[in-house]
């Protein structure tokens, strides 16, 4: 990268960070915020490097996980910030799914909205069985008259728009319903493609699309909805798509038969493994175990593409059964710093920025976790993307800048 590139770079992250979210009380151990084995990643690197130089290419970052992720908070935070970088850009909101069609949380940042009956499964849930595909959710209905609806912006923080939209469902099912889109007063009927998606092309940019489906021959009677695609053509930068599925373990996406070819249609860049927390939690928990089903998961993501780097997360501190102390959390922890170095991955130990065994405590007292010691609340999560953001780009890309390690935002206010 050319010194004044990086010039530019530093002065545009400066602005980004200005609404870092310092913890008031100092809790995360910063000098643990470092992305471990960054070498494992440095294609990802080289990626950003074209980008900024202005080669016409969206980035396009895949992050696995459970509610932590489903919850859309700690990703979008990194996504905002990574957008907000002029170099960078918004390349589009990428997969989602409408969670609320599945009778479960969606994230913030979309909205969506239904008629009908829809039943929802999910891969974490063992009496659940479905065509999964790299959601690892699934919402189906049998009335044909069913609809739903997505808007991308759901508050002026957010200003994604898509002029190309893709529908993940299984297009060779013969008793499938044909979906098609409806922007305005216009129809559109896309293109199927084999690999398992339809593909809808706009004239311009939109905000908001309605879905509808339509009964085209008698033995057509349901329809299984995987995912949904949105990209803005007229924009190269990063595409930041969270997949995220409460109760999900590592084991949870081996579950997933279409995982593959649709993961190698999203063309990843860089996936972000978020997995353990649910593993941990399990009494039964073995070491041999996580570590073989991660092995397997990465060696899917890299089916789907061989050169994708991959990063891999340690869970946070949280107890277990009865809210007793929950000593799995820490030899996840090892077992990740395992695999990494076995796969060739990259690793954010945010159990050790956390403070590791029992931290959960002192965050909760801090208001930055939720007295189910599990989860983190909104302030929480908010900072956990801004130490996620800080320790891939700030320090693992641009490098420890001087300019860097003198900046003391202010904190900035949060909800949960």
């Amino acid at each position: 990268m050319s010194n004044k590139i990086t010039s530019l770079l530093i002065a545009s992250i400066f602005f980004t960070l200005a609404g870092f979210a310092q913890d008031p009380s100092s809790l995360a151990k910063i000098e643990q915020n470092v992305i471990q084995y960054p070498e494992n990643i440095a294609p990802f690197f080289h990626q950003l490097d074209q980008l900024s130089q202005g080669t016409p290419k969206d980035i396009n970052i895949v992050h696995f996980g459970d509610s932590h992720i489903q919850a859309g908070i700690t990703p979008e935070k990194v996504r905002q910030k990574l957008q907000r970088i002029p170099y960078f850009g918004d390349g589009g909101r990428g997969m989602t799914f409408p969670y609320r069609l599945a009778h479960t949380n969606n994230p913030s940042d979309y909205k969506i909205s239904y008629t009908g009956k829809w039943e929802g499964a999910r891969n974490a849930v063992n009496r659940h069985s479905s065509n999964w595909g790299v959601t690892g959710i699934t919402a189906q209905t049998t009335q044909v008259w069913s609809t739903f609806s997505i808007d991308l912006n759901t508050s002026e923080d957010t200003k994604h728009r898509a002029d190309h939209i893709r529908v993940y469902y299984p297009v060779n099912d013969t008793t499938s319903f044909e979906v098609m889109i409806k922007v305005g007063v216009k129809i559109l009927y896309g293109e199927k493609h084999p690999e398992g998606y339809k593909d809808f092309y706009l004239e311009r940019p939109v905000t908001e699309v309605e879905f509808l489906l339509s009964k085209a021959h008698p033995n057509q009677s349901q329809f299984l909805l995987q995912g949904i695609w949105t990209e803005n053509t007229k924009i190269n930068g990063i595409v930041y798509q969270s997949i995220g599925v409460n109760g999900a373990k590592v084991s949870s996406y081996l579950r997933c038969k279409d995982f593959v070819p649709q993961l190698k249609s999203l063309e990843p860049d860089l996936a972000i493994i978020s997995l353990g927390t649910n593993d941990a939690y399990d009494n039964n928990f073995t070491q041999a175990s996580y570590e073989n089903n991660l092995s397997r998961l990465i060696d899917s993501i890299r089916k789907a593409k061989p050169n994708c780097s991959i990063l891999l997360t340690t869970p946070n501190d949280a107890l277990g059964y009865k809210k007793r102390f929950n000593p799995h959390n820490e030899l996840a922890t090892q077992s990740l710093h395992k695999i990494a170095q076995e796969k060739g991955c990259a690793l954010w130990d945010f159990f050790a920025i956390m403070g590791g065994p029992k931290s959960i405590h002192s965050w909760i007292s801090s208001g930055l976790a939720k007295k189910d010691y599990i989860h983190l609340t909104g302030k929480g999560y908010n900072y956990q993307g801004d130490l996620l953001f800080q320790a891939l780009i700030v320090k693992a890309y641009l490098g420890d800048h001087q300019d860097f390690t003198e900046v003391e935002p202010e904190p900035t206010p949060t909800t949960d």
